[in-house]
Protein backbone atom coordinates (compact mmCIF):
# COMPACT_ATOMS: atom_id res chain seq x y z
CA UNK A 1 0.00 0.00 0.00
CA UNK A 2 1.21 3.42 -0.97
CA UNK A 3 1.32 6.30 1.29
CA UNK A 4 0.83 9.29 -0.25
CA UNK A 5 3.01 12.09 0.29
CA UNK A 6 1.91 15.33 1.12
CA UNK A 7 3.66 18.68 1.91
CA UNK A 8 3.75 20.28 4.92
CA UNK A 9 1.00 23.48 4.43
CA UNK A 10 -1.37 20.18 3.38
CA UNK A 11 -0.21 18.44 6.62
CA UNK A 12 -0.46 21.59 8.67
CA UNK A 13 -3.86 22.59 7.07
CA UNK A 14 -5.17 18.68 7.57
CA UNK A 15 -4.25 19.17 11.46
CA UNK A 16 -5.95 22.51 11.64
CA UNK A 17 -9.18 21.04 10.10
CA UNK A 18 -8.82 17.94 12.73
CA UNK A 19 -8.30 20.32 15.41
CA UNK A 20 -11.43 22.27 14.52
CA UNK A 21 -13.32 19.11 13.85
CA UNK A 22 -11.89 18.12 17.42
CA UNK A 23 -13.36 21.39 18.65
CA UNK A 24 -16.62 21.55 17.60
CA UNK A 25 -16.92 17.51 18.66
CA UNK A 26 -15.85 18.32 22.35
CA UNK A 27 -18.40 21.58 21.76
CA UNK A 28 -21.13 19.09 21.41
CA UNK A 29 -20.31 16.95 23.33
CA UNK A 30 -20.30 19.45 26.31
CA UNK A 31 -23.68 20.34 24.61
CA UNK A 32 -24.73 16.96 25.51
CA UNK A 33 -23.74 17.07 28.65
CA UNK A 34 -25.48 20.03 29.73
CA UNK A 35 -28.74 19.00 28.41
CA UNK A 36 -28.81 16.01 29.73
CA UNK A 37 -27.76 16.77 33.19
CA UNK A 38 -30.57 20.14 32.70
CA UNK A 39 -33.19 17.12 31.84
CA UNK A 40 -32.42 15.10 34.84
CA UNK A 41 -32.33 18.10 37.01
CA UNK A 42 -35.81 18.85 35.30
CA UNK A 43 -36.82 15.43 35.73
CA UNK A 44 -35.81 15.07 39.18
CA UNK A 45 -37.98 17.96 40.04
CA UNK A 46 -40.68 16.90 37.96
CA UNK A 47 -40.67 13.55 39.94
CA UNK A 48 -40.76 15.00 43.27
CA UNK A 49 -43.60 17.49 42.75
CA UNK A 50 -45.63 14.04 41.88
CA UNK A 51 -44.27 12.30 44.93
CA UNK A 52 -45.16 15.24 46.84
CA UNK A 53 -49.02 15.50 45.66
CA UNK A 54 -49.58 11.97 46.02
CA UNK A 55 -48.07 12.10 49.46
CA UNK A 56 -50.55 14.80 50.15
CA UNK A 57 -53.29 12.88 48.50
CA UNK A 58 -52.65 9.65 50.92
CA UNK A 59 -52.87 12.02 53.83
CA UNK A 60 -55.79 13.23 52.57
CA UNK A 61 -57.03 9.87 51.93
CA UNK A 62 -56.21 8.58 55.57
CA UNK A 63 -57.94 11.60 57.39
CA UNK A 64 -60.93 10.81 55.20
CA UNK A 65 -60.84 7.59 56.33
CA UNK A 66 -60.48 8.27 59.66
CA UNK A 67 -63.74 10.42 59.75
CA UNK A 68 -65.51 7.62 57.83
CA UNK A 69 -67.68 4.61 59.49
CA UNK A 70 -67.42 1.06 57.97
CA UNK A 71 -70.72 0.51 55.84
CA UNK A 72 -71.88 -2.28 58.07
CA UNK A 73 -71.69 -0.04 61.26
CA UNK A 74 -73.30 2.70 58.88
CA UNK A 75 -76.30 0.58 57.84
CA UNK A 76 -76.67 -0.83 61.26
CA UNK A 77 -77.29 2.58 63.08
CA UNK A 78 -79.33 3.75 60.06
CA UNK A 79 -81.76 0.45 61.01
CA UNK A 80 -81.80 1.73 64.91
CA UNK A 81 -82.57 5.15 63.90
CA UNK A 82 -85.34 3.77 61.52
CA UNK A 83 -86.74 1.80 64.63
CA UNK A 84 -86.41 4.81 67.05
CA UNK A 85 -88.70 7.02 64.19
CA UNK A 86 -91.14 4.58 63.76
CA UNK A 87 -91.89 4.13 67.65
CA UNK A 88 -91.59 7.97 67.59
CA UNK A 89 -94.32 8.04 64.78
CA UNK A 90 -96.14 5.70 67.19
CA UNK A 91 -96.01 7.59 69.90
CA UNK A 92 -96.99 10.97 68.15
CA UNK A 93 -100.01 9.26 66.58
CA UNK A 94 -101.37 8.10 70.06
CA UNK A 95 -100.13 11.59 71.81
CA UNK A 96 -102.71 13.69 69.20
CA UNK A 97 -105.86 10.77 69.17
CA UNK A 98 -105.43 11.69 72.96
CA UNK A 99 -105.04 15.42 72.73
CA UNK A 100 -108.57 15.76 70.74
CA UNK A 101 -110.02 14.06 74.31
CA UNK A 102 -108.08 16.19 76.33
CA UNK A 103 -108.05 19.48 74.67
CA UNK A 104 -111.32 20.53 76.70
CA UNK A 105 -109.58 19.27 79.86
CA UNK A 106 -106.46 21.86 78.71
CA UNK A 107 -109.10 24.92 79.07
CA UNK A 108 -110.59 23.50 82.30
CA UNK A 109 -107.15 23.42 84.25
CA UNK A 110 -106.43 27.05 83.13
CA UNK A 111 -109.92 28.55 83.74
CA UNK A 112 -109.09 26.47 87.87
CA UNK A 113 -105.89 28.22 87.53
CA UNK A 114 -107.06 31.50 87.23
CA UNK A 115 -109.74 31.18 89.77
CA UNK A 116 -107.24 29.78 92.35
CA UNK A 117 -104.87 32.63 91.91
CA UNK A 118 -108.53 35.43 92.43
CA UNK A 119 -108.88 33.25 95.66
CA UNK A 120 -105.41 33.54 96.95
CA UNK A 121 -105.39 37.20 96.36
CA UNK A 122 -108.38 37.23 98.21
CA UNK A 123 -106.85 35.42 100.90
CA UNK A 124 -103.81 37.33 101.20
CA UNK A 125 -105.77 40.89 101.27
CA UNK A 126 -107.82 39.11 104.20
CA UNK A 127 -104.80 38.30 106.10
CA UNK A 128 -103.18 41.89 105.61
CA UNK A 129 -106.18 44.17 106.39
CA UNK A 130 -108.27 41.41 108.34
CA UNK A 131 -112.11 40.70 107.54
CA UNK A 132 -113.10 44.45 108.46
CA UNK A 133 -110.75 46.19 106.75
CA UNK A 134 -111.78 44.06 103.73
CA UNK A 135 -115.58 44.78 104.01
CA UNK A 136 -114.44 48.61 104.19
CA UNK A 137 -112.29 48.69 101.23
CA UNK A 138 -115.03 47.16 99.74
CA UNK A 139 -117.79 50.02 100.75
CA UNK A 140 -115.39 52.39 99.59
CA UNK A 141 -115.02 51.05 96.25
CA UNK A 142 -118.87 50.87 95.50
CA UNK A 143 -118.80 54.79 97.09
CA UNK A 144 -116.04 55.68 94.12
CA UNK A 145 -118.05 54.24 91.92
CA UNK A 146 -121.58 55.52 92.78
CA UNK A 147 -119.87 58.83 92.64
CA UNK A 148 -118.25 58.40 89.44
Amino acid sequence: MDVPQISREEFVALCCLYEQKMTHLRELLTLHIQSTAEADRLSSDEIARRLDELNHAHSEARENWSRSLPRELFESTVKEWDKWRSGVDAMAVLSQSQSAETGNLDQRVLRLEAAAHKVSGALILIGLMGAAGVIAFAMALLRVSKGL
